[in-house]
């Protein structure tokens, strides 16, 4: 994914203008920077959903396929954790080689990737912060996109729970995607492959 002077604002106010970036893919990229500085807005600019000021964005392939987890995550909460990713089997992307004949198999492969073999039965309401996240990135795993984006992802768990969270999003980027994750966490950024300090740009 590339920028090309890059300027995006919301009502009142310019983010960033003359942005620039290339990031490789697979890889996991963090956006850091103090809050308001538009992090969540750069995300949201990628998934298409802010139009920018000025320059463009550019993906490898221009299809590429996306999904976002944000902070607060929606899950299916009055079923189990297997029936969140069995549903996440079923949306898989179109086009992915491989079939329904494969869901079990791959719903159990996600779950002990993710740290969630033990906690397959238990209904999402009752599921941690830290395990409500990794279920989010397994179902997301599941769907195979291109590009991942996670917002704040890390927000408000415990110590153990940022580990295996982390640990989750470098699994999603070694299985092939452009992880980028907007995060204050310095144990998010520190293992990533590349890190974005927007108040280095920030207008």
């Amino acid at each position: 994914m590339t920028a090309e002077s890059l300027a995006v604002a919301v009502p009142g106010r310019l983010l960033f203008d003359g942005l620039r970036f290339d990031w490789a893919s697979p890889g996991l990229v963090a956006v850091v920077g103090p809050s308001g500085v538009g992090k969540s807005t750069l995300l949201s600019a990628i998934m298409g959903w802010t139009k920018p000021k000025a320059g463009r964005l550019v993906t490898d392939p221009g299809d590429a396929a996306r999904w976002f987890v944000p902070q607060n995550v929606p899950l299916l909460d009055s079923r189990t954790a297997r029936a969140n990713l069995e549903v996440a089997m079923l949306a898989r992307w179109r086009g992915h080689r491989g079939g329904q004949g494969q869901a079990a198999g791959g719903v159990d492969d996600v779950l002990g990737a993710f740290g969630l073999t033990r906690r397959a039965a238990v209904v999402a309401k009752h599921l941690s912060g830290g395990e409500r996240q990794r279920l989010a990135l397994a179902g997301a795993a599941l769907r195979r996109p291109d590009l991942l984006l996670a917002d704040e992802v890390t927000a408000g768990l415990d110590p153990t729970s940022v580990e295996l969270v982390t640990a989750a999003l470098r699994q999603v980027a070694d299985g092939g995607a452009l992880v980028i994750v907007a995060t204050h966490d310095h144990r998010v950024w520190s293992g990533a492959d590349m890190v974005l300090d927007l108040a280095a740009v920030a207008s």
